[in-house]
Parts: C-alpha cells; sequence; structure tokens
C-alpha cells in the first residue's frame, strides 16, 4: 500500500472515530462543549445544558451537606404537639388551643421512604405533621418536573382564610355553620429529592389558631394502646392503623385513624424519652 492510500485510510478511521464519538455526545448550549449524553439527562425529557454549567449556576439538584440532615421521628419533636398533656391545656382531650412555631429543616430519607413514590412520600410527611400539631392542611396540586429530579410540593392549612374563599355574610342563603377561616398563613411546603436522598421541609404557622372541633374520642382498650407502645418506634402512624385493622378487626368501624394517631404520639414520645434517658445513664456510668 502506497503512502497515499495510507494517508486514505486514516482519514477514514478518524472520520469514522470523530462521526461515534458525536453521536454518544451532544452539544451544550452554554460552553459550547460537546458532552456525554448522560450529562444532559432530566426527569422525563432532557436538558439543553451540561450538568457541569447547570451546577455553576443553580443549587438545584445537588446533595445538602450531611450536618444538615436529621431523621423523620427527629423533625417531628422539633415541632410542638397538640396533645402534649404537660402545657398548656385548654380544650377537650388534651388540645392545645393555639398552636404557633415554624421549623425548617432537612430529612435523611431512609431506604423504606425511599421505596415509596413521591406522592406517597408527600401524603406521609403531610398527615404526620398533622397529627402532630393537630392542624389539617390542603395539598395543592404541583405538576411533576420534566427536567428536575427535585420535587416540590405545598399544603396550605385548611383553614387559611385565602384557602376556603368563603362568601361574605351578607351573600350567603344558608343558615347553616361553616368553618372558621383565619389569616394564618400556615403551610408545609418543601421538596422531595430522592436521587440525592433528602427532603427539605417548612412549616410555617406563625400566627396560631384553634383547630378544628374534634368529635373523635380517644379512648381505646388497653390491648391495642400496649400493642402501639410496643411498635410506634419501628412503624409510623398510618402504617400502625393498618396493621391494627388487619390483627383486630373486630375494631372495624369502631377505631379511626385520629386515634392512632393521638395514641402514636404519645407512645412514640414516651420511647423516645426512655431511649434518651437509657443512653445517658450508659453514658454517665462509662465516663
Amino acid at each position: 500500500m502506497d503512502c497515499v492510500s495510507k494517508h486514505k485510510v486514516i482519514d477514514t478511521m478518524k472520520s469514522m472515530n470523530t462521526e461515534t464519538t458525536l453521536a454518544n455526545t451532544r452539544l451544550c448550549k452554554k460552553c459550547k462543549c460537546h458532552r456525554a449524553i448522560e450529562m444532559f439527562a432530566g426527569n422525563t425529557r432532557e436538558y439543553r445544558t451540561c450538568v457541569i454549567c447547570r451546577n455553576r449556576e443553580s443549587d438545584v439538584d445537588k446533595p445538602v451537606p450531611e450536618e444538615w440532615l436529621i431523621s423523620f421521628e427527629e423533625a417531628l419533636l422539633l415541632a410542638p404537639s397538640r396533645y402534649d398533656d404537660d402545657e398548656n391545656i385548654n380544650t377537650a382531650h388534651g388540645e392545645r388551643a393555639f398552636i404557633e412555631y415554624t421549623l425548617d429543616v432537612y430529612i435523611h430519607l431512609d431506604y423504606e421512604l425511599l421505596e415509596l413514590d413521591e406522592e406517597t412520600i408527600l401524603t406521609r410527611i403531610r398527615t404526620r405533621i398533622e397529627g402532630r400539631d393537630g392542624y389539617h392542611y390542603y395539598q395543592e396540586v404541583t405538576p411533576s418536573p420534566a427536567l428536575k429530579f427535585a420535587r416540590s410540593f405545598c399544603c396550605r392549612c385548611s383553614q387559611d382564610y385565602d384557602v376556603q374563599r368563603q362568601v361574605l355574610n351578607v351573600d350567603r342563603r344558608r343558615l347553616d355553620s361553616r368553618m372558621e377561616t383565619y389569616l394564618c398563613g400556615g403551610h408545609i411546603q418543601g421538596m422531595v429529592d430522592k436521587r440525592n436522598r433528602y427532603a427539605h421541609i417548612n412549616v410555617e404557622h406563625s400566627t396560631g389558631h384553634p383547630a378544628l372541633p374534634v368529635s373523635t374520642m380517644y379512648q381505646v382498650n388497653e390491648e391495642i394502646r400496649t400493642h402501639i407502645l410496643q411498635n410506634c418506634i419501628t412503624m409510623d402512624a398510618h402504617a400502625l392503623y393498618l396493621d391494627i385493622l388487619d390483627r383486630f378487626p373486630n375494631t372495624l368501624g369502631r377505631l379511626t385513624q385520629p386515634q392512632v394517631y393521638y395514641w402514636w404520639n404519645r407512645s412514640f414520645e414516651t420511647q423516645y424519652r426512655l431511649a434518651n434517658n437509657q443512653y445517658e445513664s450508659a453514658r454517665l456510668l462509662i465516663e
């Protein structure tokens, strides 16, 4: 093979390699560089910019420092409990009339939560906070993102004036009683990022108000309360409620979720304080 033919073969091979490389890459609109296709991956469609350029401009889809993360159970204990009998009992069943608080935390998503879909995670966050502070929240519909892997959410207090948007008294044609509303601005909002295994939760109820009247009696038999006490650490309130319905079928129709949530809160706090006391005692013995 002569020299000219060799150069033609080399040029052809280089051209084929270049075409193969370009087929597996994409031009970034920001840095104008060809990057691997994986660097443009989005939730349901691709970005126009590579992940390097996106990370330079935004903190979205980035992991948060480990020292910021706490467990979901620890986050719940940071919120005041309407069912705490030790302070300011103003209403029946140990409910406090006004709870005012703000909470901003990053929680670590454990393996149990990561196995759930995002909508179920959002529902669990909302219901667990409701079972803690006693307010009820309306979950607004938020679209599933096409690009970002993180899913944002917003739940508004059902007694907020802007959420209810009730008609004026002069325009009412019925005399039925209706829900009291307040300019509380209460909400639960944040973001779930399963890719980086964390969720950001911001709860705002800086203007407290009475929760909706509770007509459910929280008295349950001793056997069920013992079962709740033994399993409150390893199971959340919703899972425990379903488990009780399976184990105690005779309670079907007579046991409600608020009852289980109430006793789950009290039992969990008892177990948590007991574990802390045992840990402190062991630490003092070692020292």
